[in-house]
């Protein structure tokens, strides 16, 4: 089964349209900034994604794009940005130049409109099960994916390949909440492959194309792909080689149409909050 995420964005659009319409009879126009330094193909395709959900929803979208040696402007862009009160979010794209550190532009954003959760104010209270907040988006996306298909997680073993602020620590508290077991894995995890087996889930985001095929499946799993990544012929894929793994498995996200489709939806869901 092909655990698809249209329906998922779509009936979240839905949502963000009557909202949008209803900001916009009071003379409103809900704004995101992006912030993107440098030139990361990853970063680029997610940008492009969410200006074409922006347009569809009527949310205006403000892009920035800095070098690597752009810093002194790029933290003046979010510092002016977390002022406005035009701007209902700010989203910082990563990953950021190796060379910079992705702190001194965090701190920038305003809790208030840090629509990915990347601010320490407001991620620990995920932390603490609190999700009433920010979010980070795809953690979100995959937990409302897993709803429409009526997935129950309750004594699942889940496994989750990446360790991330933003990805995998969220979505273990996530899953948690829903009380599944939870192994956060990540790349020098030892016996990747056989734990992934043996999993009932497999949430993996390790930007790796095409790194799990056949070898790392069962036929009693679910595999949910959040990966971004480009073969070598320059198409955009994810972490699964979904031709060798589709038959075995009981389900799969692709890439594209999978998380992603919904994860910028629910970014823009968040954008609107700063607006009640």
């Amino acid at each position: 089964m092909k655990l698809e995420g249209k329906n998922t964005a779509r009936r979240i659009v839905i949502e963000i349209k009557e909202k949008v319409h209803t900001l916009k009879e009071k003379g409103i126009t809900p704004t995101l900034m992006t912030c993107r330094i440098g030139e990361d193909g990853s970063s680029k395709a997610y940008e492009k994604g969410l200006k074409k959900r922006c347009d569809e929803v009527g949310i205006q979208m403000k892009s920035y794009v800095f070098s690597e040696d752009d810093k002194d402007k790029a933290q003046l862009a979010l510092e002016e940005g977390s002022k406005s009160d035009e701007i209902g979010g700010i989203l910082l794209l990563q990953p950021i130049p190796k060379s910079l550190d992705p702190k001194d532009f965090i701190d920038k954003i305003s809790p208030k409109k840090d629509v990915d959760c990347v601010r320490m104010e407001n991620q620990s209270k995920i932390y603490c099960g609190d999700f009433t907040g920010h979010c980070p988006s795809t953690p979100l996306a995959v937990m409302e994916i897993l709803k429409d298909y009526h997935l129950n997680l309750s004594g699942k073993n889940a496994l989750i390949i990446n360790r991330t602020t933003v990805v995998g620590r969220p979505l273990a508290m996530m899953l948690l909440k829903e009380d599944a077991t939870v192994t956060l894995a990540h790349s020098k995890t030892k016996g990747l492959k056989e734990m992934a087996r043996k999993a009932d889930y497999i949430f993996t985001a390790m930007g790796k194309s095409h790194m799990i095929d056949k070898e790392w499946v069962s036929p009693h799993q679910y595999i949910i792909d959040i990966g971004i990544a480009f073969d070598k012929d320059g198409k955009l894929t994810g972490d699964v080689d979904e031709k060798s793994i589709k038959n075995i498995v009981k389900g799969y996200s692709p890439v594209p149409g999978g998380v992603g489709s919904v994860t910028n939806a629910l970014l823009l869901k968040q954008v609107l909050n700063f607006y009640s």
